[in-house]
């Protein structure tokens, strides 16, 4: 399955090419959680305010979506990025 999270940051100019790297290096380590097999990271490569600026796709088995909302690396992410974030949507899928 895949789980995306899209992302709008409230300040775009905070997306710069280091802060993706940091982000990159933090769900780096995902797999490591049993049944998630990575992620990926990508960035919208269309500068609108109507659009989200960042797709973060988890690979996972369904049955691991707990131990992924559970982790070290999800908890990281919300308490260091939530507060920069605009708005953000979940999606699963297992069509991808």
């Amino acid at each position: 399955m895949k789980h995306c999270i899209l992302a709008k940051f409230a300040d775009r100019a905070v997306l710069t090419d280091s802060f993706l790297d940091e982000l990159k290096q933090l769900f780096s380590s995902c797999d490591e959680i049993p049944g998630v097999r990575g992620a990926r990271l990508i960035r919208n490569c269309i500068d609108r305010d109507n659009r989200y600026d960042l797709l973060i796709m988890i690979d996972l088995d369904r049955e691991a979506l707990p131990a992924w909302d559970a982790s070290p690396v999800h908890a990281a992410w919300k308490t260091r990025y939530g507060s920069l974030l605009q708005s953000k949507a979940i999606f699963d899928t297992e069509e991808l």
